[in-house]
């Protein structure tokens, strides 16, 4: 699913298979999603522990719109959004938003990137089936302002067991911040710019990572302004 500046979520469903995808053509904002604005900055995680994938969409005036998945794993069906739930709030401009168990109390904690280059970070106090989102701490455990437009992601890049950062800016870099911590404390190093192979994608770089092709490590795809860039190969 990919967000536009338009106010839309463009979803490509996968025809191929988990070692060899192959994407349809775009549908815009099925499956009940709807149009918010401008400036889309989709994620998604099973936010109330029902099995299925919930969405939370980040838009321009800083706002995140939660939208329920109450159809099913195998068939997506999303409810009306609501604004800034849970706790969340207002971020500036820019929404950014991606969720993870960043002290692995089992329930996602939500991590939002904004225009002004900070992420910050919403302690998920709830449970995995009923989030609650503590007030908002920026740039928490090391991590760092990126100049602007932040677009974080987190994963586990060097199999290490805790979950590293990867964040895009408005020039085109991925900024890589290693936890050198541990899955329960978090603890960020100084920031490795455009690392592992990553390299300048132009302008408002936001990176995702998945397994593209079945081989068991993690793949980047870096959006910016205009495109997509892929990476293949172990990131760690």
């Amino acid at each position: 699913m990919i967000g536009n500046y338009g106010g839309n979520t463009l979803y490509f469903e996968n025809t191929g298979s988990a070692s060899s995808a192959a994407f349809a053509t775009a549908q815009t904002n099925p499956f009940g999603l709807s149009d918010v604005g401008q400036y889309v900055v989709p994620t998604f995680a099973d936010l109330d522990g029902d099995g299925d994938l919930d969405a939370l969409i980040g838009e321009g005036y800083g706002n995140t719109l939660y939208f329920e998945n109450t159809g099913s794993a195998s068939s997506a069906a999303f409810a009306t959004a609501q604004t800034n739930p849970f706790g969340l709030s207002d971020v500036g401009f820019s929404a950014a938003p991606t969720l993870a168990d960043l002290d692995a109390d089992g329930d996602l904690d939500a991590l939002i990137g904004n225009s002004d280059g900070n992420t910050l970070y919403f302690e998920n106090t709830g449970s995995a089936s009923s989030a609650a989102f503590a007030t908002a701490q920026a740039n928490p455990f090391g991590l760092s302002n990126v100049g602007s437009l932040a677009k974080p992601t987190f994963a586990d890049l060097d199999g290490d067991g805790d979950l590293d950062a990867l964040i895009g800016e408005w020039y085109g870099q991925t900024l890589y911040f290693e936890n050198t911590g541990s899955a329960t404390s978090a603890a960020f190093a100084t920031a490795q710019i455009n690392p592992f192979g990553l390299s300048d994608v132009g302008q408002s770089a936001a990176p995702t990572l998945a397994d593209l092709d079945g081989d068991g490590d993690l793949d980047a795809l870096v959006g910016n302004s205009g495109n997509f860039s892929i990476s293949h190969g172990s990131l760690g």
